[in-house]
């Protein structure tokens, strides 16, 4: 639909959860390849930047997947909010959540290109505030630099950056009820790889002293 001249592509695609996962990778690097990197009219319609107009079949002719390979890549993306999608009996239309996370704006014309260092102040940014909240309100201080690699793997989107600190605060809810010794909270890079947001929290009257 559009051809700038090329796409940023930051060494952090390595920690990507589908990064392992060939189809997946293949697939996702040529949708950020036709995405609009700028808003277009098409047929009437607004094709937005991040977004493209395709087809499964259309995308199995030119990455080379089966058009069934496609529709199980198409829903491993949408399953970790990767992309959007819209299949309709005439077209699909694709979009890239977090495009410009993904991309920073490099239009063309009298506006400079991005350098490579300003790009990767971009994105190491994206995270700072959020993991600097985070260690902020995790009890348990060890191992900062290693927390901070897997914060920013675990949260690929602001939707789970939300969820991961909203987790932390119901577990400091529990452990300041419960008067838990900062020995006993988990060191944050096992919180993290662990995921333990995602636990249901039930806060124990066991360490409570009664009232006399």
């Amino acid at each position: 639909m559009n051809k700038p001249g090329w796409i940023y592509l930051h060494r952090m695609f390595l920690d990507w959860e589908w990064y392992d996962n060939v189809n997946t990778k293949v697939l996702f690097i040529h949708l950020l390849l036709k995405a609009n990197y700028k808003d277009r009219k098409w047929k009437g319609i607004t094709i937005k930047r991040g977004s493209l107009i395709t087809s499964l079949e259309h995308l199995s002719k030119e990455t080379g997947l089966s058009v069934m390979q496609v529709r199980t890549v198409i829903d491993r993306l949408k399953s970790t909010n990767e992309i959007t999608y819209l299949g309709t009996p005439n077209y699909s239309k694709i979009t890239i959540k977090n495009y410009n996370r993904y991309q920073t704006d490099n239009r063309l014309g009298n506006k400079r290109i991005t350098t490579t260092k300003e790009s990767n102040k971009v994105i190491k940014n994206t995270y700072a505030h959020s993991f600097k909240t985070f260690w902020k309100q995790y009890p348990r201080k060890e191992s900062k630099k290693r927390a901070e690699t897997i914060y920013k793997r675990k949260a690929t989107s602001k939707k789970k950056e939300t969820k991961i600190l909203e987790g932390l605060k119901r577990f400091n809810v529990k452990w300041k009820a419960e008067e838990t010794e900062k020995r006993y909270i988990p060191i944050p890079t096992s919180w993290l790889n662990a995921e333990r947001w995602e636990d249901e929290i039930e806060i124990s009257n066991v360490n409570k002293r009664p009232k006399l």
